[in-house]
């Protein structure tokens, strides 16, 4: 980082490495907006595919053989196209914080961090992000996944209804079912997915020009964040599955759920739910990194100055 001639108010210019941009260097207010604004876009086309990979996830023992796009078309013969989006409310409430806090526990931690070592910031960074974000995510996760599974708009379907059903049955712990399982699949997918992010861009930064374009950048955005989903989304649909299942089906535990899975459908419930993810991943990880780091461009304080170089 290099000071250059005054800025607005007299605040010194900063020369900042497009790759290393921190918070201190953001306008927070239009950078959290901005943040908001991109994720419930993003998540609101992608809802569907969340809902197809839950009904995938929690088949019973005697229909595992029907596949995600018969289970959509039965829902929406039953329901309508409404069906699609049980238990969106509840979803994007705790989404909007959750990625509000995943974001700002890592950018936060891995700005504090001078360790020497990159991979070792961005894992230490990861880490600390997917906790914060599974503890305000998992009520929510609960309530939208076991609504997406109940059939029909029944009284106790709705957001109220499922909140008190499992305040009822599970008391408050129940919120936090299969919290282990979803920090541990959060984590794993986080470290991966950044690792490979931040290493991927960087190895495709340094094989653009000497001073790459906007465009450039942004391609090079686009192709890490695609590739970086889908590989995680691959490596952490197995946990995924154990997941889902201890939060919907109420089954007893980690060790439980896998051997009841491994007896009744062999190996092949590793892959439940995979086909939405990966059809989802790809594409929406691309746009959605590409307004992450365009987001971060554009909030950057008047006295930074960007610099492109890899």
């Amino acid at each position: 980082m290099q000071a250059l001639n005054p800025g607005p108010l007299n605040q010194p210019m900063l020369e900042v490495d497009i790759m290393r941009i921190s918070y201190e260097h953001l306008d927070l207010k239009k950078y959290f907006i901005g943040s908001m604004l991109s994720l419930i876009t993003g998540r609101t086309l992608t809802y569907p595919f969340v809902y197809a990979k839950t009904l995938h996830q929690t088949l019973s023992t005697g229909s595992h053989s029907l596949s995600c796009t018969e289970l959509v078309r039965a829902s929406i013969q039953k329901e309508g196209p409404r069906a699609l989006y049980k238990g969106f409310p509840a979803y994007l409430c705790g989404m909007l914080p959750s990625h509000v806090g995943h974001i700002y526990t890592f950018e936060l931690v891995r700005g504090m961090l001078f360790l020497g070592s990159e991979h070792l910031e961005v894992a230490v960074a990861s880490f600390s992000a997917s906790v914060a974000s599974v503890f305000i995510a998992t009520p929510s996760d609960i309530i939208s996944q076991r609504m997406m599974v109940r059939g029909g708009p029944q009284k106790n379907n709705t957001l109220f209804g499922t909140v008190n059903n499992i305040l009822k049955t599970d008391g408050f712990a129940g919120f936090y079912k299969g919290f282990a399982p979803a920090l541990s699949t959060c984590v794993v997918s986080s470290v991966i997915w950044w690792q490979t992010y931040y290493h991927l861009k960087k190895f495709l930064c340094s094989k653009t020009s000497e001073n790459p374009t906007r465009s450039e950048f942004m391609t090079v955005q686009a192709i890490s964040g695609g590739a970086s989903s889908l590989l995680s989304t691959i490596l952490i649909n197995p946990l995924d599955v154990i997941k889902t299942r201890l939060q919907v089906l109420n089954t007893k535990s980690w060790s439980s759920t896998l051997s009841h899975l491994v007896k009744t459908q062999g190996f092949s419930w590793a892959t439940r739910g995979l086909a939405p993810r990966l059809i989802a991943a790809a594409p929406v990880s691309a746009a959605t990194l590409s307004l992450y780091e365009e987001v971060k461009r554009l909030s950057v304080k008047p006295n930074i100055q960007l610099r492109y170089n890899a």
